[in-house]
């Protein structure tokens, strides 16, 4: 069985699977000392987190096992490439830095720079298998960088495959695991993540609970191959001293590996996450032609689940050759403008179909006010809705800022809720007359200190300032 398994795995996990046996079969049975696992660092700020995983696995039962490599060195406009292009072979995988959802990034000098789509152009050439696909752990220590559940601000889909509901979509957390896939071990944080000086002390207790690191790994190979193999009751629970030791920081423990190969079949239905991301990659790659990708985005744009491939089409379009064809192209179907105009009537306002309106605005499909229009649908829904924490997350974690026109779209509950005054923060408002309002909220609170400071907030953040805003500002300065 476990044969007609691994036949059945890509080239890529095929090697995967036979590196992990084999060094497995190293340690374990022939019981070579010389042996060693590469830890390879990221370090594109504090250097707090590699030096405490350097120590520790230079010394005690760790001793002589490891190798440590410094990946972010010398040109910084390259330095990834450079690395990628070595062939090593990390085996732990530690990037610390800052990280504001598109790239790692850090304020000394020189500057390393490492965008998330580097790391998913790499991913889908598999031009860094070794740094990126070979690792059994890969720790993420910066904020949000596995953020997002794919329901708040990007495009997120479900499908039933069989008996399971597979959820597609294009978070960031998605973005992160579809980059370091085959890693079984991907630990990172959906929320403002510690400084190296703040979590070294966690840290350092995590390692010390681990004194044989090589067992660690040996163990995480074997959840690996488990992956792969389909063998899902052996796997393990991940990482738990890791989520136990750092839970006052709520890191999460996640897996790159996307599904067990025994779990997939040949039928079109159950292969159809393989396949959603396959088309990913495809348009990604840089050995794809443009006349290639012009012709896929055309034929997935036809297809009913055409609103999930649309960030990744618009990423591949730029200004060029393969814009220009689609957009000749899709301006002569009508199947398109049709499937288009079903989408709209189907469902409910919501992010996806602005996404969607602004990709059409982008080919000459859709018109200025269209997106007005929708915009201001938007707005009104969540500002007659609850106020809740996960609204106000919504709003102000979506890109660019509404347009409401009028002062009186604005209901005086809304004035009265901290959420409320905060969404309103986030819309970036021109209408002095909303400032006012807000001004004369933040007078006749004087006894509620979050109302003051939210109300303040609000006024702050108007684009357009009068010289009453800019005199109120001033007088109530913090």
């Amino acid at each position: 069985m476990y044969l007609s398994l691994f036949k059945s795995l890509k080239t890529h996990d095929k090697f995967i699977v036979k590196t992990s046996i084999l060094t497995i079969f190293i340690i374990v049975f022939s019981n070579i000392s010389f042996a060693k696992y590469k830890v390879c660092y990221m370090t594109l700020n504090s250097s707090i987190e590699k030096e405490l995983f350097t120590q520790h696995l230079s010394s005690g039962k760790n001793e002589g096992k490891f190798e440590f490599i410094e990946l972010a060195n010398g040109d910084k406009s390259n330095w990834l490439n450079r690395a990628c292009a070595s062939g090593v072979q990390c085996d732990i995988l530690l990037i610390s830095g800052h990280y504001n959802r598109h790239f790692f990034y850090g304020e000394h000098e020189p500057k390393y720079e490492l965008s998330l789509e580097e790391l998913e152009q790499n991913s889908c050439n598999r031009s860094c298998t070794g740094i990126m696909n070979n690792p059994v752990e890969v720790f993420l220590l910066g904020c949000n960088t596995l953020v997002g559940s794919g329901k708040t601000y990007e495009l997120s889909h479900q499908k039933l495959i069989g008996d399971h509901v597979y959820e597609f979509g294009l978070s960031p957390v998605d973005r992160m695991r579809q980059s370091f896939n085959n890693v079984p071990g991907l630990y990172g944080f959906n929320i403002k993540a510690p400084t190296g000086k703040r979590i070294a002390p966690e840290l350092q207790n995590y390692l010390t609970k681990i004194p044989d690191y090589v067992e660690h790994i040996e163990q995480k190979q074997v959840q690996r191959i488990n992956y792969m193999l389909g063998r899902t009751e052996k796997i393990s629970s991940g990482n738990q001293i890791l989520v136990d030791t750092l839970k006052k920081y709520k890191i999460l423990d996640m897996t790159g590996i996307e599904l067990p190969c025994s779990e997939l079949t040949d039928s079109d239905e159950d292969d159809f996450r393989s396949k959603f991301y396959r088309n990913l990659c495809i348009l990604k790659s840089d050995s794809t032609g443009h006349e290639e990708k012009a012709s896929l985005a055309y034929d997935l744009l036809h297809t009913p689940e055409f609103a999930m491939y649309i960030p990744t089409i618009g990423d591949t379009l730029g200004e060029g050759n393969i814009y220009r064809m689609l957009t000749t192209w899709l301006s002569y179907s009508t199947d398109f403008k049709n499937l288009t105009e079903e989408y709209f009537k189907s469902s409910e306002p919501d992010y996806e179909q602005l996404y969607v309106i602004r990709f059409l605005h982008r080919l000459r499909l859709a018109k200025d006010e269209d997106i007005e229009k929708l915009e201001k649908k938007l707005v009104d829904n969540f500002l007659q809705g609850k106020l809740s924490d996960a609204d106000v997350e919504t709003v102000c974690s979506h890109k660019g800022y509404f347009r409401l026109t009028e002062s009186s779209d604005i209901d005086d509950r809304v004035l009265n809720n901290v959420n409320g005054l905060k969404m309103i923060k986030c819309l970036r408002k021109k209408d002095t007359k909303l400032a006012q309002r807000v001004i004369k909220k933040f007078e006749s609170s004087s006894s509620n200190s979050a109302i003051k400071k939210a109300a303040y907030d609000v006024v702050d953040s108007f684009i357009r300032k009068d010289d009453s805003l800019k005199n109120f500002l001033q007088s109530n300065k913090k």
